[in-house]
């Protein structure tokens, strides 16, 4: 499971968290439209759960882990359930392709 926070709604910067079935955990810091910088390290954490029906993630990202505006009352959050076997992604948003950061 992937969270994307694009605490600017600017559409080109933003935070990806990113923990997998056995609980690793990956963050990055995204910019200019997609560009990623893995060497950034936030402090959260994520557990996940597994029953019959699939695997869960509950993730906590305390707002210390990540830069904001603090009077900013609109924020960009996107989730995306990851895929491996078929190699692809679903996003609960519509991507446009033709413009970046969309």
């Amino acid at each position: 499971m992937s969270v994307y926070i694009d605490p600017y709604f600017d559409h080109s910067t933003g935070y990806n968290f990113r923990v997998t079935p056995m609980g690793v955990q990956e963050d990055s810091y995204v910019f200019n439209d997609g560009n990623t910088d893995s060497d950034w390290d936030a402090v959260w954490q994520a557990e996940t759960f597994e029953d019959s029906d699939g695997w869960y993630a509950e993730m906590r990202i305390p707002f210390s882990s990540i830069r904001y505006r603090p009077d900013a009352a609109t924020w960009g959050p996107a989730g995306l359930p990851l895929h491996a076997r078929p190699r692809e992604d679903t996003a609960w948003v519509v991507w446009d392709a033709r413009h970046p950061g969309s």
